[in-house]
C-alpha cells in the first residue's frame, strides 16, 4: 500500500503542532510500506528540521528505489548539507539539476571574489536548493552557495547573480518590493517602530537636521524622520516606490542607487536601512555614504548579522540564507572593520525587530 497525499498532509501537520513520536509513527508506517521514490523524498523533506538522522535515511532509501530522482537527490543534497558536508552536498545538487525545469537559468549566476579584499577562496558557510522556499517562476540559479573569505571572514555569495537575472527576478508582480505597504496596519505599525529609530538617531547626531536616506523603500523612516523635524530627501532605486512616497508621503525623492547618483551635498545624518546586503561592491556603498555625511553627522545603518544570537539559533532555518538578491552578511567583526575603513566608528548597536537577525548600528567620523 502506497502512501497517499493525506497521510503526508497529516505527517506534516503533527510535525508543525509538536507531535513529534506520534508523527515519526506514522512516517515509520509509510517506510514500511515502501513507498515509490517520490513519497520518500517528500517525507524526507518533511522530517529534516525535526529528525535528521531518519530524514537521511528516507533520502537514502529514495535513491534506492530510483537513483535518478530529481526530488530525492535534493533531499539527499540537503540532509548532507544540514550535517555540514558542504561540498558532497553541492555535488548531489548540481547532479539534480539537469532534471529540473530551471536548470537553464544556471547560466544567469558568476563567480565573484571577495568584495572587500579580492580574494576568490573561501570556506563554504551553507548551501541550499532556494526552489524548496521561492516558488517564482522567474528564479535564476535556484543552487546557493555562501562562503567565508578566508582572509578578511566576510559571508558573501559564491556565485552572484548576473544584473539581468536580478532584472528578470525583479520582474516577478509577488515580490515584496513591488507591493506597496497597507496603509491601515503596516504602514502605521512600522512608523510607530521608526519613531523609536528617530530618537536614537537624533540622539546621536545632537540636532535635527538634513537627513538623506538611502533606500528607503516605501519611505515610512523618511516619513517618521520628516513628522519629527528633520529636512529628509531619499534616493531610491525602484520607480514604482519613489512615486508612491511622492504621491502619498509628499517627501523629496530622487531616482538612482549609491553611491553613483548621490545627492552632491552633506547631511547630518545618512540612513540605509537593509540596503547593504544587497551591494555588490559594499565598501564602495560605505564610502559613497560616508562622504556625505557632515562634520559631526552620523551614518546609521542596519543589516542582517551572521552572528546574531537569534540568526544562529534557527541554524539551517535561518531566512537569512534564503533571499535571492543578498550577497554579502557582517558580523560585529567585519562591520567595524568595514565602517572603520572608511574613517567611522560605532557609538550604538542594537537588536532591529525589521528581520531575524538584523542588527542597527549607528556610527561616527573618527577624529
Amino acid at each position: 500500500m502506497m502512501a497517499n497525499i493525506d497521510e503526508i498532509n497529516e505527517i506534516n501537520t503533527l510535525l508543525k503542532s509538536g507531535s513529534n513520536e506520534v508523527a515519526f509513527e506514522k512516517m515509520l508506517k509509510v517506510l514500511r510500506n515502501s513507498p515509490p521514490a517520490d513519497e520518500l523524498a517528500t517525507v524526507s523533506l518533511m522530517m529534516m528540521p525535526f529528525d535528521l538522522s531518519s530524514a537521511f535515511q528516507a533520502a537514502e532509501l529514495a535513491l534506492q528505489d530510483d537513483p535518478n530522482n530529481n526530488r530525492g537527490m535534493n533531499a539527499y543534497a540537503e540532509a548532507l548539507a544540514r550535517k555540514g558536508q558542504f561540498d558532497e552536498a553541492e555535488r548531489w545538487f548540481l547532479k539534480s539539476m539537469p532534471n529540473l525545469k530551471t536548470s537553464e537559468r544556471i547560466r544567469w549566476s558568476e563567480p565573484t571574489s571577495c568584495p572587500t579584499c579580492g580574494l576568490d577562496r573561501g570556506d563554504i558557510v551553507d548551501i541550499r536548493n532556494l526552489h524548496r522556499v521561492h516558488t517564482q517562476a522567474s528564479l535564476p540559479d535556484p543552487i546557493r552557495v555562501w562562503v567565508r573569505c578566508k582572509n578578511c571572514k566576510l559571508v558573501r555569495v559564491r556565485d552572484r547573480l548576473t544584473s539581468e537575472s536580478v532584472a528578470m527576478y525583479n520582474q516577478n508582480p509577488g515580490l515584496p518590493v513591488n507591493d506597496p505597504p497597507d496603509l491601515k496596519r503596516e504602514f502605521y505599525r512600522a512608523f510607530m517602530r521608526e519613531e523609536g529609530w528617530c530618537e536614537r538617531v537624533k540622539e546621536a547626531a545632537g540636532k535635527i537636521g538634513r537627513l538623506l536616506e538611502v533606500g528607503p523603500g516605501w519611505g515610512v523612516f523618511m516619513a517618521a524622520a520628516e513628522f519629527n523635524g528633520f529636512n529628509v530627501t531619499g534616493l531610491e532605486v525602484n520607480e514604482r516606490s519613489a512615486t508612491w512616497i511622492r504621491e502619498n508621503l509628499n517627501l523629496k525623492v530622487i531616482m538612482g542607487q549609491a553611491p553613483d547618483d548621490l545627492p552632491d551635498d552633506l547631511f547630518d545624518v545618512v540612513a540605509s536601512f537593509e540596503v547593504i546586503e544587497h551591494c555588490q561592491n559594499p565598501d564602495l556603498f560605505l564610502a559613497g555614504l560616508a562622504a556625505r555625511v557632515a562634520p559631526g553627522g552620523v551614518l546609521a545603518l542596519s543589516t542582517p548579522f551572521i552572528d546574531h544570537p537569534v540568526a544562529r539559533s534557527h541554524g539551517y532555518e535561518n531566512p537569512m540564507w534564503n533571499e535571492v538578491d543578498h550577497k554579502v552578511y557582517y558580523d560585529r567583526s567585519t562591520m567595524a572593520a568595514a565602517l572603520k575603513r572608511v574613517g567611522f566608528s560605532v557609538v550604538d548597536q542594537w537588536s532591529s525587530d525589521r528581520h531575524i537577525g538584523c542588527v542597527a548600528v549607528i556610527a561616527q567620523r573618527e577624529e
